[in-house]
């Protein structure tokens, strides 16, 4: 083996020590790609695959003018597209270690810091480029190839060999990130947060979070610098494993035991040189970006909820060790398993690129994506042996050819019939079933509670305060899934006593207040004689009141800022407070005070048993996708009326858009515009920017619907 060939081999951060390759190919395009693959295909020679860094070459990360799709090519690594694209401000959702490729990445999904605001890598490639056993060369998108397009979002790298992306790219600012180091004895306040992050209903999509137990920096960097930093030594054994779960603050903290115990020991006898585990969430609303853009095979939307995948990694150069820290590996992997399994959280989904090579993580995706990839590869196996037999079709150019896009087809089924007028039409309004059981859930608890106080029995019960319990039928929010309700009714019961004790001292104090200062009642302090007169307003009392009422605003603007994990129960405890602060300048007495504290725990628990009833008898609902489906369609939107809008805009610019024009400017202009090929057809002026306007406003018009 040459010293080159080894050089390349030891790039690589996971060391494929026991293989010895007989001939080492280095192609440069994807026409040597094609016939290096026909040769070997042609010789029934076993080969492999090796991407990441070693095809890349010049012109192949471009982001193509007057467009915002990003074209890679199959062997480059992130951190050389990072760096091609950095002056250009542009993005694409990309691997958050640098050294990794971007060919591997996407056959796992691949997840980005971008996962919650565009979804998982793969799901933002628009076009694949890819080289047949027969060395033919065929692109699979949207509407060419869609099952093809679809199967190699996620399955795995045994589907032809892919040559090239085309990613959506999108512009952005500078990303700002930051390591927070805890010792062991803080261990737990490292939980809390990420399990806050994983769990809420409304994601930041412009936020990201990944725990490890092992090293620690800090820093604000660009998303090069930021990636690089992430990455894993290079030329060393390489021992991994991943499990998945449920984002629970026990379940980390018996995780992170777990773990402890296990690696402690060889930090102290070290077999391996760099240990580590990673906590990676992955937040639910990326299975929806992945439906938005037409699905994949992972097969994560059968997992409902939020997820953390937890990968070990032990990477060393001394091989007589594998064994036992892979026996180590196994032992905890099976000790988090079994626990998980026990409590609930265990999730049955393997991230692919974090899965062992024993760990079946393809069959975890599903039965029908698993069928849907045994059929796609039937279908490339079949037609690369009826080319065969044929002497093979003429080639497909490649991207790197001077000609057309490629055009064959992996199967040609008659074009789906164009919908109907009435479906186009509700589907361009965004409804669907869940979102419609959604709105007519979360109507449903005040509809109820209005319509139950045109009762008379019912207003003479409730008398003026009637309002509030339509009020707190809102506030419980009926929409939630019930597990999620359940627990967001107990912190609102919480919120409700805490506020009922604090209106009881607020009434206490305003009518000791008026005691003090009125002499018919200094004696006793408990209020007038029967039969005296009260004035109904009390300086004293009413700025006591006052005091409080200023508190509570304070107190609960405080608390809303610093927890806003609890902004429900506070708002529950702030309307129960400020309204008894409202009324108990007009109380003489402690007895007319707790009267009317009763009548607002009435009043509060009334709304709260109407949305109970609805949440879950009339409208269970269990599973957080509903929920989701929602958000995820608004999200959608924007981004489309923001993807329209930039691009109206990209049609406007010019290379000097400050520069005055001048008299020659207007010759140049007349020379470019009499100057045809012979054959040309004339195009109107400003073609280009009306269909940008018009898809623009057309996105407007679907977002205001849903926002009305």
């Amino acid at each position: 083996m040459s010293t080159k060939v080894d050089a390349i081999l030891d790039a690589y951060y996971n060391l494929p020590a026991a293989l010895s390759p007989t001939c080492f190919f280095q192609p440069t395009n994807t026409t040597q790609v094609s016939q290096i693959i026909a040769f070997f295909s042609q010789a029934q020679c076993k080969f492999a695959v090796k991407a990441g860094g070693q095809m890349l070459f010049v012109g192949s990360n471009a982001i193509q003018d007057g467009t915002q799709t990003a074209s890679v090519e199959a062997g480059a690594k992130w951190r050389e597209v990072y760096t091609t694209w950095e002056a250009q401000v542009y993005f694409v959702p990309g691997a958050e270690v640098s050294d990794v490729g971007v060919a591997g990445l996407r056959l796992g999904g691949g997840i980005s810091f971008f996962a919650a605001r565009y979804g998982f890598v793969c799901d933002n490639i628009k076009s694949f480029e890819i080289v047949l056993g027969n060395d033919t060369v065929i692109s699979a998108n949207a509407t060419h190839n869609p099952d093809l397009f679809k199967a190699l979002k996620g399955g795995s790298g045994n589907l032809g060999l892919v040559t090239g992306f085309d990613f959506a790219a999108f512009t952005g600012d500078d990303l700002w990130g930051a390591r927070v180091t805890y010792n062991h004895a803080d261990v737990q306040k490292s939980f809390q947060p990420m399990v806050d992050w994983a769990d809420q209903a409304a994601f930041d999509l412009y936020e990201s979070v990944i725990r490890f137990w092992g090293r620690a920096s800090l820093g604000v960097a660009y998303i090069y610098n930021l990636t690089s930093r992430l990455n894993l030594p290079s030329g060393l054994r390489n021992i991994y494993a991943g499990v998945v779960f449920e984002a629970t603050t026990p379940v980390l903290t018996y995780v992170n035991e777990v773990i402890r115990d296990v690696y402690e020991p060889i930090y102290k006898d070290p077999p391996y040189t760099f240990l580590l585990a990673e906590y990676q969430p992955i937040p639910y609303i990326a299975t929806q970006h992945s439906i938005n853009n037409g699905g994949n095979v992972l097969g994560l939307d059968r997992v409902k909820g939020n997820v953390i995948v937890l990968m070990l990694v032990a990477l060393g150069n001394d091989p007589i060790q594998d064994t036992r820290v892979r026996e180590l590996m196994d032992a905890t992997m099976g000790n988090v398993t079994n626990y998980t399994q026990s409590v609930g959280a265990y999730r049955p989904w393997q991230y692919v690129s974090y899965a062992y090579e024993d760990e079946d993580s393809i069959g975890s995706y599903g039965d029908d994506n698993v069928k849907s990839l045994k059929i796609i590869s039937l279908k490339l196996s079949t037609m690369a042996g009826a080319s065969d037999q044929n002497d093979m079709p003429p080639q497909t150019q490649s991207r790197n050819s001077p000609s057309e896009d490629s055009t064959t087809d992996i199967d040609k089924e008659t074009p789906a019939k164009k919908p109907s007028l009435i479906k186009r039409t509700w589907d361009g309004s965004g409804l669907n079933p869940g979102m419609l059981m959604m709105m007519i859930k979360g109507a449903l608890p005040p509809t109820i509670s209005l319509a139950v106080y045109q009762s008379t029995d019912f207003a003479q019960v409730y008398s003026t305060l009637g309002y509030l319990v339509a009020i707190m039928s809102v506030l419980s929010f009926a929409i939630l899934p019930r597990s999620k309700y359940i627990q967001t009714m107990l912190f609102n019961i919480i919120g409700l006593c805490i506020g009922a004790a604090v209106a009881l001292l607020e009434i206490y104090c305003s009518v000791q207040a008026r005691a003090h200062t009125t002499p018919s009642v200094k004696a006793t302090g408990n209020g007038p004689s029967p039969g005296t007169a009260v004035s109904n307003y009390n300086s004293s009392a009413s700025a006591v009141s006052a005091i409080w009422l200023f508190f509570n605003i304070y107190l609960v603007n405080t608390l809303r800022a610093s927890r806003p994990q609890l902004q429900f129960p506070v708002i529950i405890y702030s309307i129960f407070a400020n309204v008894a602060s409202v009324y108990a300048p007009t109380f003489p007495t402690m007895v007319a005070g707790i009267a009317f504290a009763k009548r607002l725990l009435e009043a509060f628990l009334t709304g709260f048993a109407i949305a109970t009833g609805v949440s879950l008898f009339i409208f269970p609902v269990s599973v957080r996708m509903t929920f989701f489906k929602q958000s995820a369609g608004f999200i959608a939107a924007v981004q489309s009326t923001l993807k329209a809008q930039i691009s109206y805009l990209q049609t406007l610019e010019k290379k000097d858009m400050f520069r005055n024009p001048t008299a020659s400017d207007e010759d140049e202009k007349y020379k470019k515009s009499n100057s045809h090929k012979k054959g040309d057809t004339a195009k109107p002026n400003g073609s280009a920017e009306a269909q940008r306007l018009k898809a623009m406003n057309e996105a407007l018009v679907r977002i205001s619907g849903m926002i009305e």
